[in-house]
């Protein structure tokens, strides 16, 4: 019998000591080497990062095996891309052109590079910027495959665009994906009839792939919308490891 295992990234396993710095809890540590020994088990990141912003993690992609990028719009298996889901370009023209009549600023996450319109940058991290690229024309974004948007707003502005999904940030601002797109959907495809589902997540982005398992585990810091589902809620970020020991998930 397979176990899997589905971990969200941020503020779930690492975790900002500043602006700059990330770090695991040693503990979280521990339970990722333990679970990555067994041959039985399979160990997949879902974050809501591109596959191209990941220097804050390098230090434990080597416990994964399956890698769900930008909430679930891109799956690699290792370095396998193995699912895809992007904007069709007629609605990609639809939130291009909304976005730039109403000097929305946004990033465009292509499958190598975020794409930012000139005049129209994101105040985001500096490390966000490594792979980005400045154009003067939004035709250069409309011709490209686009996984997902990254705007610095209030997602009500995006009220109007319809068949999208949104999911917005604890800090302000949310992510726009294509229609059907979580960090659930590519799990199917994983699980059999023998195998057993576990989720770990903090946020909103993450209730798909909470609802799909047979066990699903948040912190009481989470959302609300988690707590409600979860079938283990973690008092503290540092007490995972104890919480897969308490309940026999190792």
């Amino acid at each position: 019998m397979s176990k899997i295992y589905c971990f969200d990234l941020d503020s779930t396993i690492l975790f900002r000591k500043n602006e700059i710095e990330y770090f695991v809890y040693p503990s979280t540590l521990k339970l990722l080497k333990l679970l990555s020994k067994d041959e039985n088990n399979i160990l997949v990141l879902a974050t809501g990062r591109a596959k191209t912003d990941n220097s804050t993690y390098k230090s434990i992609k080597k416990y994964f095996s399956y890698f769900i990028y930008l909430n679930g719009s891109l799956v690699y298996h290792k370095n396998k891309k193995v699912y895809e889901n992007y904007f069709n370009k007629q609605k990609l023209q639809e939130i291009v052109e909304y976005c730039y009549s109403h000097k929305i600023a946004a990033g465009y996450s292509t499958l190598s590079y975020l794409l930012f319109v000139k005049d129209l940058i994101p105040n985001v991290e500096t490390h966000k910027l490594d792979h980005a690229v400045i154009i003067d024309d939004i035709k250069n974004i409309i011709n490209k495959k686009i996984y997902s948007m990254s705007i610095i707003t209030d997602d009500k502005y995006f009220d109007d665009i319809k068949d999208v999904v949104k999911f917005s940030w604890r800090l302000g601002g949310c992510h726009i994906l294509p229609p059907n797109t979580s960090k659930g959907n590519f799990l199917n495809s994983l699980e059999d009839e023998s195998s057993i589902l576990i989720s770990v997540g903090d946020g909103d982005n993450d209730y798909d792939m909470l609802k799909k398992a047979n066990v699903s585990i948040t912190y009481s810091s989470s959302s609300k919308l988690l707590k409600r589902i979860a079938s283990i809620v973690v008092e503290k970020e540092d007490l995972l490891y104890e919480a897969f020991v308490k309940n026999n998930l190792i």
